[in-house]
């Protein structure tokens, strides 16, 4: 693994000033990016319906109940026994995909679960304030990208007739819970997630000085940090490294290895979302007296294409408000604002011309190619189950559906690919050697070679989101929607 080298990492860590070259990220060449806009054909597609029988019949492996939680759920892994919060989302939309396209006998308990979830991500904010990052100890000194609202009107919306009642009740304490973690974001009462640009929030942290030098401790040889930094560098570099984290994106190029100084166009997106969703509730629930949401919304929106959009690159992008700039580095995150259906079909046409930045022959990496020697678990090469659903989501939502069927084409056959054979065949863990064998999905995949991803530990089976993005993208290819 490549890992950018501290003297690079302190100077792009350099305060406002900074004037490194601007490069458009582009494919390698024209015949690369036509390469991708020809028809894809499938290489595995037989194996498709086998992977996607081998999900249905082992999400049970992952049922989990714990203490600290009021009802069972399904972990990221068999062998986890704890909530990552963005991870739920995801997970969300596969069980969800299940029930309205398979019709199966699973149906009620895959929407049941997904309520679950959602009551048990309602449990933490109440006790915290917040959704933590994970609903473990360690997890509680930051968030993640807060997507919690959208899971409460998915299951409200699809909750049973005779359960409306109960619904309703059920909503009306939702949406109490909801604006708690909303305010958390926007009030900088836990953590400081304000920026100098009005209304448009950060991701940071509200970890003590201690869990900062326990955190550096860890990232040292991780990130090949400066081994004897000065107190006022070490806070510096561990306050942009909790930021990254809480992004979920832990780590990569996107922040400049500066997180704490950018705007996030993808956490900004999700708050736009809740506030379109607060607007859709009140009135759903008959409320008076409340924050007129839609013109908050509304207000977020403008903020969003004033600061994020890039007329000259085509892209949604992340803003460096320390150095009064978008970001250096394109990343999947540009395809948000189409997931949540705030781009215009100006904007949303060229982020979709631009699907090559990240197209690779296996599926689509978390960012495009950068010019900084790195090679983190969220860069050019990786192909993550996150990036590909919202990447396949939001090219649908405006109508690019041959783009939005190759990129789940490209997905299912990576998934296939590693089930029937998995590669690299063995791993080093613990000083020891483990082989993969044929029959399992994973966390994660490099889009590039169409191989598991091994960059910065080895990749766990049976990974949740992995196998609710397969679902996902299995039942938009067999709909033959658009």
């Amino acid at each position: 693994m490549r890992l950018l080298s501290a003297p690079l990492a302190l100077a792009l860590l350099a305060a406002a000033g900074c004037q490194s070259t601007h490069v458009q990220q582009q494919p390698d060449d024209a015949a690369s990016a036509q390469k991708h806009e020809t028809a894809y054909q499938p290489r595995y597609r037989d194996t498709w319906p086998e992977v996607r029988t081998y999900i249905a019949t082992s999400w049970d492996t992952t049922y989990t109940e714990v203490d600290n939680l009021p009802k069972p759920f399904y972990s990221g892994a068999p062998q986890w026994r704890v909530i990552f919060y963005w991870d739920m989302y995801f997970v969300h939309e596969g069980l969800l995909t299940d029930d309205r396209y398979d019709g199966s006998r699973n149906a009620l308990s895959h929407w049941r679960m997904a309520k679950n979830h959602a009551d048990n991500l309602l449990s933490l904010a109440d006790k915290y304030g917040f959704v933590p990052n994970a609903s473990a100890p360690w997890g509680t000194n930051r968030s993640q990208p807060p997507y919690l609202s959208v899971m409460v009107r998915d299951v409200y919306e699809r909750a049973e007739d005779n359960d409306r009642d109960v619904a309703d009740e059920w909503l009306r304490d939702a949406y109490e819970t909801l604006r708690t973690e909303y305010d958390f974001w926007i009030s900088d009462e836990i953590e400081d997630n304000t920026t100098p640009l009005p209304g448009l929030q950060r991701y940071f942290h509200h970890a003590t000085d201690e869990d900062a030098d326990a955190q550096y401790e860890r990232l040292l040889e991780r990130l090949d940090l400066p081994a004897d930094p000065d107190p006022e560098q070490k806070k510096r570099l561990s306050d942009h490294y909790f930021a990254e984290a809480e992004s979920g994106m832990d780590f990569t190029p996107r922040f400049e290895q500066r997180a704490a100084d950018f705007a996030a166009v993808d956490l900004n997106t999700n708050l736009y979302r809740y506030e379109k969703n607060f607007a859709w509730m009140t009135d759903e629930l008959g409320l008076t007296d409340q924050p007129d949401w839609e013109a908050k919304a509304q207000a977020r929106k403008e903020r969003i294409g004033e600061y994020f959009w890039d007329d000259e690159r085509g892209l949604f992008l992340d803003y460096d408000f320390a150095n009064n700039r978008r970001s250096r580095v394109a990343a999947y995150t540009t395809f948000h604002p189409l997931w949540a259906g705030l781009a215009t079909e100006e904007q949303a046409a060229r982020v979709a011309e631009n699907l090559s930045l990240f197209e690779r022959e296996w599926g689509v990496a978390a960012t495009a190619s950068t010019p900084y020697e790195v090679d983190y678990q969220w860069g050019e090469d990786d192909g993550w189950a996150p990036v590909h659903l919202i990447v396949i989501a939001g090219l649908r939502n405006y109508g690019y559906h041959d783009k939005a069927r190759r990129v789940a084409k490209k997905y299912l056959d990576l998934v296939a690919k590693n089930y029937e054979n998995p590669l690299p065949a063995s791993y080093e863990e613990n000083d020891e050697t483990h082989r993969r064998t044929p029959g399992h999905v994973y966390e994660k995949y490099e889009a590039t070679t169409g191989t598991v991803n091994e960059d910065e530990y080895p990749a766990s089976e049976f990974l949740s989101w992995t196998a609710a993005t397969y679902a996902y993208a299995y039942a938009y290819v067999a709909s033959g929607e658009g």
